[in-house]
């Protein structure tokens, strides 16, 4: 997908978006109707525990997400070693030599691993799309 159609597909998302279907919640004496992004801003003090993904993943209903994550998970389960790799790399901040320690494997066996994931996937792991749409799959796929 090119960057003209990811933004032409958020620009419509924008336009078509009713925001005062959204719920009305009271924050500190305020109202405000919001969108997940900004609910996780006002939510985090009181649950620290919680990042983004998992905020998102628990805001979304199964029903919209799993379409969206059945193929990434299809790649991962298939895989496990690729998997199991991919979870240590997010699981370290993206390091491949922490990721490596972790795993008692050599680093270039997680570059090697990594490298095939985008092979299966057809997507860059140096994409932040492609990052963050595997870190919600996989947080998705931890219920299923």
């Amino acid at each position: 997908m090119t960057y003209r159609a990811v933004l032409f597909d958020l620009f419509d998302t924008l336009v078509s978006f009713d925001r005062t279907r959204l719920p009305e919640l009271t924050i500190k004496g305020k109202v405000v109707r919001s969108t997940a992004g900004q609910l996780y801003e006002a939510f985090h003090p009181f649950a620290p525990g919680i990042d983004l993904g998992e905020f998102v993943v628990s805001e979304i209903g199964p029903e919209r997400l799993r379409p969206k994550v059945a193929a990434p998970l299809a790649v991962l389960r298939g895989n496990p070693p690729l998997e199991e790799a991919l979870a240590a790399y997010f699981a370290h901040d993206l390091d491949i030599i922490a990721a490596a320690k972790a795993l008692h494997l050599h680093p270039n066996s997680i570059r090697y691993r990594l490298s095939r994931l985008e092979q299966l996937l057809g997507r860059s792991l140096r994409s932040p799309a492609t990052i963050a749409e595997l870190h919600i799959a996989m947080i998705a796929g931890r219920d299923s």
